[in-house]
């Protein structure tokens, strides 16, 4: 009996993921640009959220970026294309939650 193969086995679904991927990477790399020649004003960006203790602000002011960077590129290449979409996953996810509190809490962004 021959299995029908999954549609993200087949040459188009795996054309599609490339794409995504790409698409997925731009976005990464397009917000890490301005964060990386700014961190200063970055760092601004993370206290008016009022989630992180004020030790923690300058790291990730630096930090992130340098992630979104990396996950970036290696949405770009391929290379742990796999990882870098579950890190960037999390990154949205851990976004979205942050947007979330601040709205419900009255923040104004």
């Amino acid at each position: 009996m021959e299995r029908t193969p999954l549609f993200f086995a087949s040459p188009r679904g795996r054309v599609l993921v490339v794409m995504l991927r790409l698409v997925v990477s731009a976005v990464f790399l397009a917000a890490a640009i301005p964060k990386v020649l700014d961190p200063a004003t970055f760092a601004t960006d993370i206290d008016n959220y009022r989630m992180v203790p004020d030790a923690l602000i300058g790291p990730m002011a630096v930090g992130l970026p340098l992630l979104e960077t990396i996950v970036g590129l290696a949405l770009v290449t391929g290379v742990y294309a796999r990882g870098s979409a579950i890190v960037a996953s999390g990154m949205l996810v851990m976004f979205a939650g942050a947007m979330i509190q601040a709205l419900f809490r009255g923040i104004d962004l």
